[in-house]
């Protein structure tokens, strides 16, 4: 279950049971469970609302899963042309985990995954929805022709290049974009 939907659901419980069940829970289950639902899943909610006074998630403590833009640019100037920076020291700079610089790291080093997502930004701009697989195609080929194409000749012309780097000296040899 998407999570907006769970969320969606759980609004509904909880103010059903507040509401129509007086607070009786299996006036609220026996409802839900018409709609096909689980009936761990309706009295879980409803636990979680008793006990906690809220569905919501609440703030987790935890260092975080992603780095800003600034944090990515210092990390570039951090390991850009430089060998025997350890892995371990890395995160505590940047207050993330170590998984977090390992994704960044690898992110650097595949220009394919960079241009689809410009392509996906460029297409998808605006909200703009496709109706069918041909208008699909259009708005591709039509922003394709939009995106400047040098720094894109320039990101696959040095792929030979970085994977050399990256098999001759490790991983932070490819982050010199």
């Amino acid at each position: 279950m998407r999570c907006s939907v769970r969320e969606q659901l759980a609004k509904r419980i909880v103010q059903h049971h507040r509401t129509v069940a007086k607070i009786k829970k299996n006036i609220t289950v026996n409802h839900f469970l018409t709609e096909i639902f689980h009936v761990k899943t309706i009295y879980g909610i409803i636990w979680k609302y008793d006990t906690c006074g809220t569905i919501g998630d609440k703030p987790r403590s935890g260092l975080p899963r992603k780095i800003s833009t600034g944090q990515r640019t210092r990390l570039k100037r951090l390991v850009n042309h430089q060998t025997g920076i350890s892995l371990r020291r890395i995160p505590q700079k940047f207050n993330v985990h170590r998984r977090t610089i390992q994704r960044e790291l690898i992110d650097m080093a595949r220009p394919f995954e960079t241009i689809w997502q410009i392509l996906e930004e460029k297409v998808y701009g605006g909200d703009w929805e496709a109706k069918t697989i041909d208008q699909l195609k259009r708005r591709t080929q039509q922003q394709l022709k939009r995106i400047d194409m040098k720094p894109v000749q320039a990101m696959f012309s040095s792929i030979r290049k970085q994977l050399r780097k990256i098999a001759d000296k490790g991983p932070f040899a490819a982050c010199s974009f």
